[in-house]
């Protein structure tokens, strides 16, 4: 026998065709380029995943669509049959919807990246404020309160909004359009984080709600200090929990 030669046995059900997927992602039919870093490009995940695409513009996800609903679901079933582990979404403005996607489903769900608002007001200092870098500030203003409370925040609960919809380079994000100029994007992402701490100085942290947003999380911390959050750092949380590693070290 070789002993150079490191075997894992596993113990293990059948019953299903695919096996070893960890993330099933709820994504939109857009047909803008997904830069490595966006939460719809699956070369983002160090793990196994797959991708399902339904129509969901912010509008139908905001008026809470039922239909749209109701293909979240159909998705969600189609993912457990293949035996995701845990469920996300590339839109943060579907935290509308996370009450309703966790009370059918079978595996947990993370609808947003807006989820880690509760802890990040938890662990910045007291009268301190979170920023909220969106893709539209405009919709998240109107629905302020629904969102907030979603993800399980008090609607009252001081915080600034900086949208990102009047930005040119996030036009070709925001309009769908096939193509994206990436550092201009990214400069203008930043400009928005300087501009929003610039006018508020009692900011303490920056939340995305986009899940485009995580391709342009350094720039941003490395050019306000400040702690950042998007969907890849609660995807990366959530992953540390499924799939635990073994620890191995000295004593």
């Amino acid at each position: 026998m070789d002993h150079n030669i490191m075997r894992i046995y596993f113990k293990g059900q059948g019953g299903r065709a695919i096996y070893g997927i960890i993330m099933g992602i709820i994504s939109n039919e857009t047909v803008f380029p997904r830069v490595p870093g966006d939460s719809g490009n699956v070369s983002t995940y160090p793990f196994p995943t797959i991708i399902k695409a339904v129509r969901q513009p912010i509008e139908r996800i905001v008026s809470r669509d039922p239909e749209l609903l109701k293909e979240y679901i159909e998705v969600i079933r189609e993912f457990e049959k293949a035996g995701v582990m845990v469920i996300t979404t590339v839109c943060g403005f579907n935290i509308i919807f996370q009450d309703e996607l966790t009370k059918v489903a079978k595996v947990p769900v993370f609808s947003s990246s807006l989820l880690q608002l509760p802890i990040v007001h938890r662990i910045i200092p007291k009268g301190k404020k979170i920023g909220i870098i969106t893709a539209n500030g405009k919709i998240f203003n109107k629905y302020k309160n629904d969102l907030l409370s979603s993800a399980g925040m008090d609607p009252s609960t001081p915080i600034v909004i900086k949208g990102l919809e009047d930005y040119d380079g996030w036009s070709s994000i925001v309009k769908v359009k096939p193509f994206l100029d990436e550092e201009k994007i990214e400069h203008e992402v930043v400009s928005a984080a300087k501009e929003m701490i610039a006018e508020n100085p009692d900011i303490a942290a920056i939340v995305f709600e986009c899940h485009n947003l995580p391709p342009y999380g350094k720039a941003v911390r490395d050019a306000t200090g400040l702690p950042v959050f998007d969907i890849m750092t609660l995807v990366d949380m959530i992953y540390g929990a499924v799939v635990q590693k073994t620890y191995a070290g000295t004593m």
